[in-house]
C-alpha cells in the first residue's frame, strides 16, 4: 500500500483504489474511492457526520419517506432499516483487500416559499412570500452504508460527490472545515507523478 500525501491529507493506495480505514474498537470498516475514466471531476469531502446526518435530513420530504423515512428517527434505530443488514454484512467483511465503495452523494440547494407576515405603519398587515435557501444532500449510491457509519458513531468520513461545486458547498456546510475536499483528477496526477 501507497501512502499520498495531498494538500495536507494523507490517502493511502492500492491497485487503482483510494482506501479509507474507518475501522472502530473492533469493528473493521474499509471503505474506497476506485478511479475510474468519468467525464466529470469526482470529488471526494470529507464529512463531519452528525452535521452530514442534518444535511441529509433536509432531503425533500416525499423523497425521504419513499427512500429513508429511518433518518428521521434517532441513530440508535437506523439498524432497523430495511437494507441494514446487507450493509452491515457488506462493510464486515471488508478489509484493505476489499473496501467497500464510498456512498455518491449529491449536495445541492432549493428555494422554499415560506409566508410571513410584513406589520405596516401599526395596524396594517400584509402576508408575504419569503424565500428560503436550504442547502441539503441526497444520494445516487450508498445511503445504506451511511446509515451504517452513523449507527456505528463514526464522527468523519469521506463521501465522493461529482462536481467541485457540490464539493465546496458540503465541506462549507458538513466538512470537517471549509477545505475538506479533493479532486480526484488531481489526487490521480499526485500518484502517477510519485510512482
Amino acid at each position: 500500500m501507497q501512502k499520498i500525501k495531498f494538500k495536507n491529507q494523507e490517502f493511502n493506495y492500492k491497485n487503482g483504489e483510494l482506501i479509507f480505514n474507518l475501522s472502530k474498537n473492533k469493528l473493521p470498516i474499509f471503505m474506497c474511492y476506485r478511479f475510474k475514466n468519468y467525464e466529470y471531476d469526482t470529488h471526494i469531502v470529507l464529512v463531519k457526520g452528525k452535521e452530514f446526518l442534518e444535511l441529509w435530513r433536509k432531503d425533500y420530504p416525499e423523497k425521504i419517506k419513499k427512500s429513508f423515512p429511518i433518518i428521521e428517527k434517532d441513530t440508535s434505530e437506523f439498524k432497523d432499516d430495511l437494507k441494514f443488514k446487507d450493509a452491515e454484512k457488506l462493510i464486515n467483511e471488508s478489509s484493505e483487500n476489499n473496501a467497500v465503495p464510498l456512498a455518491e452523494a449529491n449536495c445541492l440547494k432549493r428555494i422554499e416559499e415560506i409566508e410571513g407576515v410584513e406589520t405596516k405603519f401599526f395596524f396594517l398587515k400584509k402576508i408575504v412570500k419569503i424565500e428560503n435557501k436550504i442547502c441539503y444532500v441526497s444520494f445516487t449510491n450508498g445511503g445504506t452504508r451511511t446509515l451504517f457509519l452513523l449507527y456505528h458513531g463514526i464522527k468523519e468520513f469521506f463521501v465522493s460527490v461529482t462536481s467541485e461545486k457540490e464539493a465546496k458547498l458540503l465541506a462549507e456546510k458538513a466538512g470537517v472545515n471549509k477545505n475538506s475536499y479533493y479532486s480526484t483528477k488531481d489526487i490521480l496526477k499526485c500518484i502517477e507523478k510519485n510512482n
